[in-house]
């Protein structure tokens, strides 16, 4: 079977480059490349560095969504829907509007995806996908695992990205990640010396570190402070980039 991943860019005008400072590498792209079996062949396109190919023979395209990047995504799959590859759609966006969502895709995955991906290969293979693929599991995030071989080749900009939590207890209403995790965080154990450990799978000599909530109230914990300091950032508390679901 082949696969197809897919990361939507805010939007697109003719001429025009789009901002490199979002040039980063996609980690929900990097999580579902892990999670799909080794036999599946997969592409992947970042419409935010490149054209994306649409009449590339694919069996089945996969887009992560977030809300700012939802009417791109629409505009992506229309396209390939069009040529009769059927979509399927997941993240912060496709959780929250659900509904909306729908009527761009054949499939949707509400909620976190290790739980779920494998159920969506499988009906995938078998041309029987089903409308929506929901779990309300929170996956062990010292197991997560990215496959990272599959931005080989690619331009981003020098970051690398590394997870360390998902989720906020902060309810801030105007952000969909406490929503999307109900108000709750977690974190990997061991989170600072895993960090480390995960460090010589990427290249460059700097680092972000994925957590929702390094900042405590009006104080900075000091685990992120000393991060800083040995050339560690933080995207922080009110980062929207998606970080795996």
């Amino acid at each position: 079977m082949r696969l197809t991943l897919v990361q939507p860019a805010i939007g697109r005008k003719a001429g025009v480059n789009y901002m490199r400072t979002w040039q980063m590498e996609p980690l929900p792209i990097a999580l579902l490349a892990a999670l799909t079996p080794k036999d599946v062949d997969i592409a992947f396109h970042d419409d935010r560095m490149e054209p994306i190919p649409f009449d590339r023979p694919t069996d089945i395209v996969a887009i992560p969504v977030e809300t700012y990047t939802a009417k791109r995504a629409y505009q992506i799959a229309s396209e390939f829907r069009r040529r009769g590859v059927p979509v399927v759609m997941g993240g912060f966006h496709a959780t929250l509007m659900t509904d909306e969502v729908a009527e761009y895709a054949e499939a949707v995955v509400v909620g976190e995806a290790e739980d779920i991906w494998m159920d969506v290969i499988d009906d995938a293979r078998s041309g029987r996908l089903r409308r929506m693929y929901s779990s309300n599991s929170q996956p062990d995030l010292a197991k997560v695992r990215y496959d990272r071989s599959i931005f080989r080749g690619r331009r981003y900009l020098p970051l690398g990205l590394v997870e360390t939590g998902r989720g906020c207890r902060f309810p801030c209403d105007f952000c969909a990640i406490q929503t999307f995790f109900q108000r709750t965080s977690r974190h990997r154990p061991d989170r600072h010396d895993r960090c480390r450990a995960r460090v010589p799978e990427i290249r460059e000599e700097t680092f972000l570190l994925r957590r929702r909530q390094f900042r405590r109230g009006p104080r900075i914990c000091a685990r992120s402070r000393r991060g800083a300091q040995a050339g560690w950032y933080s995207l922080g508390h009110a980062d929207e980039h998606q970080c795996g679901a």
